[in-house]
């Protein structure tokens, strides 16, 4: 079974950007991890209560699973209470995918693998229930 990553060089949003152009939200979506430093060139909010980043693949798609590429430097405990969830929209987002409780490790790949019914255009990945920082270095959904 092959599969295809949907959310390659699509739009992205986030709820703020922390240092930009460093940690710009197209960095999510590149196709490419740089793991160094302060986590530059990855995407990544400014400290706040539930970040969040929304990624439109410009279709729906039955997606099988969700790869989440936290950062090298000694922060990755950062990545925690992570929620996926899909929509149609890009203000609802019933579907959940799945959700990763962390805390995450220096250099971490997440695979959260999504419900039977996980179904959306719209996909939301957001750190809830805190305030935090949400950095990824990509953003991989996957369909088979």
């Amino acid at each position: 079974m092959k599969t295809q990553n949907v959310a390659s060089k699509k739009t992205v949003w986030m709820s703020t950007e922390h240092n930009p152009p460093h940690h710009d939200r197209q960095y999510a979506v590149d196709d490419k991890v740089v793991l160094n430093g302060q986590g530059s060139m990855c995407s990544s909010t400014q400290q706040q209560f539930n970040p969040w980043i929304l990624v439109d693949l410009g279709a729906i798609y039955n997606p099988t699973y969700v790869t989440l590429f936290n950062r090298i430097d000694d922060v990755g405990y950062r990545l925690h209470d992570v929620f996926v969830s899909f929509g149609e929209t890009n203000t609802d987002f019933p579907v959940d995918c799945g959700q990763y409780k962390g805390p995450g490790v220096n250099t971490e790949v997440v695979h959260i693998v999504c419900q039977k019914n996980a179904r959306g255009r719209f996909v939301k990945t957001e750190i809830k229930g805190s305030t935090e920082f949400l950095t990824l270095c990509e953003i991989s959904i996957l369909t088979s």
